[in-house]
């Protein structure tokens, strides 16, 4: 048997804890979590130069699924931290801290100094905004 049948035989062994693993990533599309998933035991069967039982082979090849499950998981964390507090930032916006009651009022303020010469800008903007007399 070729490395493809062998390869096969050791993923049909791992399937339910492939599916487990790729489960349990909620952030990722199921397809592309079981991939990542059989890439990693891929990559772990070719990493094995030695094993004297089975069962230390099966348990290096589980531990190489549980490191990239983690993996996945510390990357799907910190991708949800980081649009998290850009959500937090953009909550952070004029239109939303003022009533539109207000927003009404600095537009007419707008269209008010719009309408003005110059002069009469640097005036009005001085009394409005800048609390002077």
């Amino acid at each position: 048997m070729g490395h493809k049948e062998n390869f096969l035989k050791i993923y049909e062994l791992l399937k339910p804890t492939v599916a487990k693993y790729s489960r349990h990533l909620y952030f990722y599309d199921p397809e592309d979590s079981t991939a990542e998933l059989t890439l990693a035991l891929l990559e772990a069967l070719e990493k094995i130069h030695y094993f004297d039982n089975e069962g230390k082979c099966l348990c290096f090849l589980l531990n190489a699924l549980k490191n990239k499950y983690m993996e996945l998981i510390r990357k799907s964390v910190a991708l949800l931290k980081h649009e998290t507090d850009w959500d937090m930032e953009c909550l952070i916006c004029p239109y939303i801290e003022y009533a539109y009651s207000e927003l009404e009022l600095m537009a007419d303020i707008n269209q008010l100094l719009a309408s003005c010469n110059e002069k009469q800008q640097l005036i009005l903007q001085a009394i409005l905004f800048k609390g002077l007399s």
